[in-house]
């Protein structure tokens, strides 16, 4: 009697840790080993991908690994986007012959940029907002009222007039430039034009020496002179690198 006890108690503990594996979560992706060719380990659309080189007549391991959910395929006839969902348009997946219907599938389409223009008639700016004019978008004919859209117009950068050789109207970084020809004796007429930025490398730093002791040069260059060297006085000079010959 105590067998027959002892034997139900194992079935049910064992009944039980199977529901409770069976309705609980799913582990983790990519933490069930298994070997590729047998799902058996792996829950339900499940399969096993190898995750080392496979060697013939011996067996590969892997782990389970879910199978990634794709979009349903909608077919559907090029030309009609009825069945299609908003956003996508029917996609020629065939090569269209001639009273055949041209088969496709719905595809999503892009979302070009959102670029908000106010549509307006040509010589009439006045829907304009400031600094934009009414810009044609199709072929005008004349005595036809011509569409287009309000389109920014750049601002015109007028320089300040100058007198040659005198700089007073000008910003600090720039200068009078002639803009005609000049005649001497003349005051010749120009434009304050901004001077070109010139960016210098960073200096290059030096070690300082004595001409005769190249210690503190580092290995490669020697103590070249930095001034006029006069005999039975010190020399000063610096650490400068030796050209290295071309190999023959």
């Amino acid at each position: 009697m105590r067998t027959l006890y002892a034997m139900t108690g194992l079935y049910a503990g064992l009944a039980l840790s199977t529901v409770t594996s069976t309705t609980g979560p799913p582990p983790p992706l990519y933490t069930i080993p298994c070997t590729v060719g047998n799902n058996a380990p792996c829950p339900t659309s499940w399969f096993c991908t190898q995750t080392e080189p496979c060697t013939t007549n011996v067996p590969c391991h892997g782990v389970c690994f879910t199978t990634p959910s794709l979009p349903p395929v909608i077919p559907c006839t090029v030309g009609n986007n009825a069945p299609c969902p908003t956003g996508s348009t029917c996609t020629p997946t065939m090569v269209s012959t001639p009273d055949v219907p041209w088969g496709g599938q719905c595809i999503e389409t892009a979302t070009p940029p959102s670029t908000t223009s106010t549509i307006c008639t040509v010589g009439n700016d006045t829907p304009c907002s400031q600094g934009s004019t009414c810009t044609p978008t199709m072929t005008c004919t004349p005595g036809t009222p011509c569409g287009g859209a309000c389109i920014a117009t750049p601002t015109p950068v007028t320089p300040t007039p100058c007198i040659v050789g005198h700089n007073r109207p000008c910003g600090p970084r720039s200068t009078c430039t002639p803009t005609m020809t000049c005649r001497h004796g003349r005051p010749c007429k120009g434009a304050c034009i901004a001077k070109p930025t010139l960016t210098l490398p960073p200096p290059v730093p030096t070690t300082i020496c004595t001409v005769g002791n190249d210690r503190p040069c580092s290995k490669g260059s020697t103590c070249t002179p930095t001034m006029t060297c006069h005999a039975g006085t010190p020399c000063g000079g610096a650490c400068i690198a030796v050209p290295t010959p071309a190999p023959y």
